[in-house]
């Protein structure tokens, strides 16, 4: 798999694994979900860190393996409350995913993806709120 330039180095980590035949989680703006509910931190903001780790993880998007993990973070983080629950069923092609653990939440992962946002947005299907 071909990544962005601005991936730094070694991302995404080679411990990242494939997404084939599995489902993740997102929370989205919208129902359905836009291309704006795909846009990594890095399309958001550039490059706001320094270290490349920090930069590798806001290359990718924040998403959860199993959609009660996503409910259990909006009661931690009130920027996820009212959002929608996104679900992708994915393949080889949609790229790799990491556990990238966070403060608020021990399941949190990232998903590094090279899919076009087209096909991305056919795949995802709202399923609830959080």
């Amino acid at each position: 798999m071909s990544w962005p330039i601005h991936f730094p180095e070694n991302c995404p980590p080679n411990a990242a694994t494939s997404v084939a035949g599995i489902t993740l989680y997102r929370a989205t703006k919208t129902n359905p979900a836009s291309a704006a509910d795909f846009q990594s931190g890095f399309t958001i903001f550039g490059a706001r860190f320094a270290s490349p780790t920090h930069l590798c993880l806001d290359c990718g998007l924040s998403v959860f393996a199993d959609e009660a993990h996503i409910h259990e973070m909006a009661l931690r983080v009130p920027a996820l409350r009212s959002k929608h629950v996104a679900a992708l069923s994915l393949s080889d092609a949609d790229g790799v995913t990491l556990q990238t653990p966070t403060k608020n939440s021990a399941n949190h992962a990232t998903w590094w993806t090279v899919s076009p946002l087209e096909d991305l947005l056919n795949k995802c299907i709202i399923v609830g709120k959080t």
